[in-house]
């Protein structure tokens, strides 16, 4: 799943995140397997290589906003987190 968080396709990433975040928000035993294996770092990894660099990029801007894996991966940041 891990790996899958760095695909080139929106929907793949997306899945995988939703996977992650299912995955730890129904049994605290595997949320702290997949911390220690780096789904924390992961997932923010998605997030961050996303992001805009510039501000004044509008469009780059709205296809950060846009982007289904960003949102599934912040949701599931946020489950990682309860």
């Amino acid at each position: 799943l891990l790996r899958l968080l760095e695909d080139a396709d929106e929907k793949t990433r997306a899945n995988a995140a939703g996977a992650i975040g299912n995955l730890v928000r129904n049994s605290a035993d595997l949320c702290g397997v997949m911390v220690r294996e780096g789904a924390l770092r992961a997932l923010h990894h998605l997030v961050d290589s996303r992001r805009p660099r510039s501000d004044v990029d509008v469009d780059a801007l709205d296809r950060f906003v846009a982007d289904s894996s960003v949102k599934i991966a912040l949701f599931s940041l946020g489950n990682l987190a309860v």
